[in-house]
């Protein structure tokens, strides 16, 4: 199993799929900033259950 949330830089965190990326499923970035935000959210629903709360407010 990949690790499913990644810090890339402060605040830039890679998302992925519980198994490795394959479609339908794809790596996503979450960007943790004063308007949190995801891009592309094909990583499926269990990989963002590793950010805490409601957090995202913007999906790309």
């Amino acid at each position: 199993m990949l690790k499913i949330l990644k810090q890339l830089a402060a605040g830039v965190f890679l998302v992925a799929p519980e198994t490795k990326p394959k479609y339908p499923y794809a790596n996503c970035m979450y960007i943790d900033d004063d308007i949190p935000a995801v891009i592309d959210l094909g990583a499926g629903g269990r990989a963002f259950q590793a950010i805490a709360g409601p957090k995202v407010q913007i999906a790309l």
